[in-house]
């Protein structure tokens, strides 16, 4: 029984030998022996977040590229990065110049009066706090004064606030005034396209109307305006 037993141990420690040598012959690096303790790393190879950070004088080049900051990669950035989505309005505005004002010219609507009467109907109707939440990203990007044509943007979430107050929109200063909505879009791209056709279309109609009322100047004016749209942004 004492023979079996020392047999038995002789071939549990070959099987251990063959397999460490096996495993020696596989990965060269591991030289170290079973009762052998793995050495210390240098000081200077301690990970920069746990050691001090020396002055850049006293480092030399293989010094400092252990403290060299690695570049942010691009899940990193990815992860950083928030998408907002909008919406674009093209709206035509009717003008009203004969009542309450007097005098047969009509009014210049600019980004200013528009966006101050819409901002205005938004407050009386929906409080402040749905002025704070429509306009955060509510702007009127493009307005037009020969055609009267205008691009409106707000975030997707809000957009259909803020239309229902431009359709309560009743007057831009002293001059009554009609919104009517051309076309809806999510992105800048197809709302320039959209754009770009409706004011050509309204121009073609105010020079039938106006006929030789419409100088050099207009048109220039006009040429201006669409080069705008074309470079329109989010």
């Amino acid at each position: 029984m004492r023979k079996k037993k020392i047999e038995q141990t002789d071939q549990k420690k070959k099987k251990n030998i063959f397999f460490l040598t096996f495993s020696l012959l596989q990965n060269p690096s591991l030289s170290l022996s079973i009762n052998q303790n793995p050495p210390l790393l240098p000081l200077r190879q301690t990970p920069p977040l746990l050691s001090p950070s020396p002055s850049p004088a006293h480092l030399n080049r293989r010094d400092s590229a252990a403290f060299a900051v690695s570049p942010v990669s691009s899940t990193t950035k990815f992860q950083i990065m928030v998408g907002f989505k909008n919406r674009y309005m093209v709206m035509e505005v009717f003008l009203d110049p004969n009542k309450d004002t007097g005098v047969d010219e009509p009014i210049i609507i600019t980004q200013f009066n528009l966006t101050k009467a819409i901002k205005d109907v938004i407050l009386t109707n929906f409080g402040e706090c749905g002025l704070a939440s429509s306009t955060n990203s509510f702007q009127v990007k493009y307005v037009n004064p020969i055609t009267k044509l205008c691009i409106i943007r707000a975030s997707r979430e809000e957009y259909q606030r803020v239309w229902a107050a431009i359709t309560m929109v009743r007057s831009v200063g002293s001059c009554p005034v009609v919104f009517n909505l051309l076309d809806l879009s999510g992105s800048i791209r197809a709302c320039r396209a959209a754009a770009l056709k409706c004011d050509e279309l309204k121009f073609q109609q105010y020079q039938s109307l106006a006929g030789a009322r419409v100088t050099p100047e207009i048109q220039q004016q006009m040429q201006n305006y669409l080069d705008k749209i074309k470079v329109l942004e989010h």
